[in-house]
């Protein structure tokens, strides 16, 4: 209590301003135009894979309105972006080269040095944990951030993001679990796209919402297409994670391409319901009219930034296509500790034996 008696004010203020400075100011038009870039990137990738230029591509097609979730937390929020969000790493970095370099695994890829699959954000300098390939396997991990988080009192959140299928994981529940009990300072959204891989959401069963607040959990259900929606639910849902405890964001999305490349989408899709959901849930359609109405822009405008994006992930591809590959030499780089070799020098006699043999003997 003294100490707080005797603070020095200066550097009270000094908190404070940093603390200000870390709350972004929300321009709709420039998200807009993140969302239009990552769909402009998801294209051209789709149609490098068909033509042979790399083996896999997961797209983000009906995803691009998580750029208002990530628009609404602050800088120094630590997130793990789903491999849907790629719209989010551009709101979140303006980073362009990091995806198409990742999809080519090029050794300048800076996420993962073109040793994983594409779409699996990392970034120590942007505060986004690196992703795994399994689902929802970082979910306990940003537990135990938020819990240094509020030990600390920082002041800071983890934004958790996931498909629906990954609510149906026993990691997604010990996140859930840690957070309701220790009140962490954990944002759950879960990004609802009607589909786990080929499996419908009427498989569902229940309400995330009624099972989240069961919990102890704030949680809130909403359209997934409208970025400037989004980003203002957002916001309110960070102050309650930064003061009270957790809360889920629930978005109901629509997938407007098959789940990956290697997935034909009218092989488990109606034709009719495709048609639909391009119809009604496309995010660059539906934030784009919002904008139309708020006086923000005009038709226009929007197939300006389509062209100017179109035009800028056509240079930056055929740049990441002239980069080098990861070499076989560097196979050991990262590697915090490895034995000398030869760590042991044989000493008896080389004999034929089995693999299970040789481990037995090694064991006893």
């Amino acid at each position: 209590m003294a100490d707080q008696q005797h603070a020095n004010p200066v550097d009270q203020l000094a908190r404070e301003a940093v603390l200000t400075e870390q709350v972004p100011t929300f321009d709709p038009v420039d998200c807009f135009k993140q969302m239009i870039l990552a769909r402009t990137i998801n294209d051209v990738l789709k149609t490098r894979k068909t033509q042979g230029k790399f083996d896999f591509y997961i797209g983000c097609a009906g995803h691009e309105a998580i750029a208002g979730v990530i628009a609404a937390l602050r800088p120094d929020d630590w997130l793990t972006l789903y491999y849907r969000d790629l719209a989010g790493w551009l709101q979140r970095s303006r980073d362009p080269y990091a995806p198409i370099r990742g999809a080519y695994a090029r050794a300048t890829d800076p996420m993962t040095s073109g040793r994983s699959l594409s779409e699996q954000f990392s970034s120590r300098r942007f505060h986004v944990l690196p992703y795994f390939s399994e689902i929802a396997a970082l979910a306990p991990f940003c537990a135990g951030v938020a819990f240094a988080f509020k030990r600390e009192q920082t002041g800071q959140l983890v934004s958790f993001h996931c498909g629906d299928g990954g609510v149906a994981t026993n990691d997604f529940n010990v996140l859930y679990r840690a957070a309701t009990i220790h009140q962490l300072p954990v944002l759950m959204v879960v990004e609802e796209n009607g589909w786990a891989i080929t499996n419908a959401g009427r498989q569902w069963g229940g309400s995330l919402v009624d099972w989240a607040r069961g919990g102890g959990a704030e949680a809130v259900e909403m359209d997934g297409s409208d970025a400037i929606a989004l980003y203002e639910a957002t916001r309110s849902l960070a102050e309650h994670v930064r003061t009270q405890g957790p809360a889920l964001l629930h978005l109901k999305i629509g997938l407007l391409d098959a789940h990956s490349s290697s997935t034909d989408i009218y092989g488990y899709r109606e034709r009719a319901e495709v048609n639909k959901t391009k119809e009604m849930r496309d995010p660059i359609i539906n934030t784009g009219n919002r904008l139309i109405e708020m006086g923000r822009l005009s038709k226009e405008d929007i197939e300006r930034f389509k062209k100017e994006a179109r035009a800028q992930v056509t240079q930056i591809d055929e740049q990441v296509q002239g980069e080098p590959l990861p070499s076989g030499g560097r196979y050991l780089e990262h590697v915090f500790s490895f034995p000398k070799e030869p760590a042991i020098e044989p000493t008896g006699a080389p004999k034929t034996t089995s693999m299970l043999d040789a481990v037995n003997h090694a064991l006893a």
